[in-house]
């Protein structure tokens, strides 16, 4: 089922990819950029290693691939879920008596003792899980008790691997970074013309369909009309980015803020002011009015910041957001370079309207 699946997703990534190379060639202009979405199914599952060796024969840099899964955090996932399948009246918990490479769980049964106004937990089972191996023993002290050793493996498995949601917001972490959505919630991005970051999709597609997804590119052609649609998409998104971003920096507490954490936060304020700037000049319209906004939204995180950190001068990446903004066409420089990654902050609140809220990738269309 799954390879008619993937086989399909093929067929119709080539029938559109075909059919808008086409379009282009019959307007007689160039491409100034791609329409991109990704399907990945429900319910996939690929193993890190696996998904690595696929990263690296495709070509994804290492920025955007999902970190590791860590051991202890999947064996506590695999047991919560054990104890949900359970059912009511039984808990999987773990027990303190852990080592290295080990975590010891008890499965139990939560009886209630009225007279006494508590819980008494009979003990069923000890699974003992190895982090490394992925093997689980069972200890039982009910001989009717069925024991669980090799469903607590199946679960700790399942949990050390990327999932569905992994692989959507592999895609998504770059289409974010390098283009804008065309509206909220829709999945649909366009990213400008840039071989670099072709390539870098095209990786993406290569190592989604071993996994049953596919990453969808439409070429656009450069006309007039095409440009007026995407201008404005890409002003609503640039201004839905900024005030996020905004909002993020007004809720860091100052008197805990280091310098290398300032140091990220402009990073991220001059990445913003480079996508804008990429933008404007591949689609042919002025960007002033971002760019002020942007250089606002720095100064005043500056001046907030100002004799509370050894900032004299901020980094060379932190000075571009006040620099003037590069004339058309586009400035030319590698769009996915490894640059400093922004630092993970609580979710914001939601951005009134029209500024445009990123969505994460449930509620995009199409997954």
């Amino acid at each position: 089922m799954t390879n008619n699946i993937t086989n399909n997703m093929m067929k119709m990534n080539a029938q559109l990819q075909q059919a808008a190379d086409e379009l282009v060639a019959l307007s007689g202009k160039p491409a100034c950029g791609h329409l991109v979405f990704q399907l990945v199914p429900a319910g996939v599952t690929m193993d890190h290693g696996v998904l690595e060796a696929e990263c690296d024969s495709a070509g994804v840099p290492k920025r955007w691939r999902p970190k590791e899964v860590r051991q202890r955090t999947a064996a506590k996932r695999a047991m919560a879920d054990l104890s949900r399948r359970l059912g009511k009246g039984y808990e999987a918990r773990r027990v303190n008596v852990t080592t290295e490479d080990e975590e010891v769980f008890e499965i139990v049964e939560v009886l209630s003792d009225e007279d006494a106004k508590k819980n008494i937990y009979d003990r069923k089972e000890t699974l003992v899980l190895n982090l490394m191996t992925g093997l689980v023993t069972s200890s039982g002290y009910d001989s009717n008790w069925a024991p669980h050793e090799v469903a607590a493996a199946a679960l700790y498995r399942k949990y050390r691997a990327h999932n569905a949601t992994d692989l959507r917001n592999m895609v998504l972490g770059f289409l974010r970074r390098h283009g804008v959505m065309l509206s909220t919630g829709s999945g649909v991005y366009f990213v400008p013309q840039s071989q670099s970051v072709v390539d870098v999709l095209g990786a993406m597609q290569s190592v989604l369909a071993t996994a049953g997804g596919t990453v969808i590119t439409l070429a656009q052609p450069d006309t007039a009309a095409t440009r007026a649609s995407m201008e404005a998409s890409a002003r609503t998104s640039l201004s839905g980015e900024l005030a996020q971003l905004e909002q993020r920096l007004g809720a860091i507490d100052v008197d805990t803020l280091g310098d290398k954490t300032f140091g990220k936060k402009m990073v991220e304020l001059s990445e913003l002011k480079a996508k804008a700037a990429v933008l404007a000049g591949v689609l042919q319209f002025k960007a002033d009015d971002i760019n002020a906004k942007v250089d606002a939204v720095a100064q005043a995180f500056n001046a907030k910041v100002k004799g509370l950190l050894n900032v004299p001068t901020a980094p060379a990446a932190a000075l571009a957001v006040n620099a003037a903004p590069a004339p058309a066409p586009a400035p030319a420089f590698d769009l996915v370079s490894d640059l400093a990654m922004p630092e993970a902050l609580p979710e914001a609140a939601p951005v009134p309207a029209p500024a445009q809220r990123l969505s994460t990738a449930e509620e995009e269309f199409g997954f």
